[in-house]
């Protein structure tokens, strides 16, 4: 295993981790969800971008690679004269919170415990 010594993989240049956080962030996954699916801890990944800016770079131009083609159909419906612009308007609202929930799905999708009452052993409903 590669890395700085505590056991954490590491995100330099070339290596096959870093290459799939790229990699899953092309295909519209966020910052966490791509660490955590390549097996990289969030804050190593931050760490990284903090460390090397041509990385960091790196993620943006994927980041940015994923959202194109979503805001290009984005705007063409909201140049579409032949739709009203109430319609226009509730695509956009709708558009924007799913961005919004999406980047925030991973608190939704987690069932919820308490501690006290179940010791963590049943979700709570």
């Amino acid at each position: 295993m590669s890395g700085n010594g505590r056991g954490v993989m590491s995100l330099g240049d070339g290596s096959h981790k870093r290459e799939l956080v790229l990699s899953l962030l092309r295909q519209g996954h966020t910052r966490g969800e791509s660490a955590e699916i390549a097996g990289v801890h969030r804050a190593t990944l931050w760490r990284q971008l903090r460390r090397d800016p041509e990385f960091l770079d790196d993620v943006v131009s994927a980041e940015q690679e994923a959202l194109d083609p979503k805001f290009r159909l984005l705007n063409e419906w909201i140049n579409d004269d032949s739709i009203a612009i109430k319609d226009r308007h509730n695509m956009l609202r709708t558009f924007l919170q799913y961005k919004r929930h999406r980047n925030r799905r991973r608190c939704y999708n987690k069932t919820p415990t308490h501690s006290r009452a179940n010791s963590g052993r049943e979700p709570i409903r």
